[in-house]
């Protein structure tokens, strides 16, 4: 009896001193129909895990743990990545946000664009207080994901200068890339967004311009349209886009993806997407596809 007293003392001790965690995920798994094959497969699978404690003073400090890419494959060209892992320490000065992961894309035409997608690696910010509807911030970004890369590691590290501004149905944003190291062959890139909520549908717009620091590489420049709108019981999102450089074919694309909710956390989705991948030649990709949330 003594010893089930004590050991029960031990798990009241030690549940005590754990702070409350919260666990999310998400898993997807479905059937691709493309040009050059079908099947079916996962589109992926995460698990995060976050929490927060006040630190007195007007001081939070939240942390997240995020695993992203979590599929069974024999391929060593598939590995379980970190996605969300982040600390942050937010008061009456801002916010300091320490992170390592993907950033979020912005288009959903990840065959044809390159400029909007998130980019990998380990990053620290700070963002300011809101002055108003506009927010301000900078982030350093390393180019290395692996642990002990350091913000400055290698020659895709970035310095990124953001502005965002939110005021009722309008919401916009503006980010300046610059490279630092001198051997990159990336200088600087500008990505603008912009958005309007009608009520019964959601219309935004998508730019990016990739700038060389080679002469003879002309300005790459995506460019995007995208809807999204209820539709009685379904979700539908639309994007219109293309990828230019002067003196080259002006690429285009579509996608469409059109989700019913089986209940909060469950959901069937029907993506399609049509890219060209030359002057002359078109890719298209259909997915029906099943995800659950917890």
């Amino acid at each position: 009896m003594k010893k089930t007293l004590i050991a029960l003392a031990a798990v009241a001790v030690t549940t005590g001193a754990m702070a409350q965690v919260t666990m999310s995920g998400k898993v997807t798994y479905g059937y691709s129909v493309t040009g050059i094959g079908s099947g079916f497969g996962t589109d992926g699978a995460s698990l995060n895990f976050s929490t927060s404690e006040d630190l007195g003073g007007g001081l939070k400090l939240s942390a997240s743990l995020g695993i992203d890419g979590i599929v069974e494959t024999v391929s060593a060209a598939s590995t379980v990545k970190a996605n969300g892992n982040n600390i942050t320490l937010a008061g009456g000065f801002g916010k300091i946000s320490m992170t390592t992961g993907v950033g979020g894309d912005a288009v959903a035409l990840d065959q044809l664009m390159s400029l909007g997608n998130g980019t990998v690696g380990s990053s620290v910010g700070y963002t300011a207080p809101a002055f108003g509807p506009v927010t301000l911030s900078f982030t350093r970004k390393s180019g290395d994901a692996a642990l002990g890369a350091g913000a400055g590691g290698s020659n895709a590290s970035i310095n990124i200068f953001g502005a965002n501004y939110a005021a009722g149905p309008v919401a916009a944003s503006l980010s300046l890339l610059s490279w630092n190291d001198s051997t990159s062959i990336y200088d600087t890139r500008t990505v603008m967004t912009a958005s309007y909520d009608l009520g019964v549908a959601k219309v935004g717009v998508f730019t990016a311009t990739q700038n060389w620091t080679s002469a003879a590489t002309a300005d790459l420049k995506n460019t995007a349209i995208q809807i999204s709108a209820p539709v009685g019981p379904f979700a539908v999102s639309y994007e219109s886009g293309k990828t230019s450089r002067v003196g080259t074919d002006t690429l285009n694309g579509t996608s469409l993806s059109v989700s019913y909710a089986l209940s909060k956390r469950t959901a069937v989705t029907a993506k399609t997407e049509n890219v060209d991948t030359s002057a002359t030649a078109k890719l298209k990709t259909s997915s029906l596809l099943l995800s659950h949330s917890f």
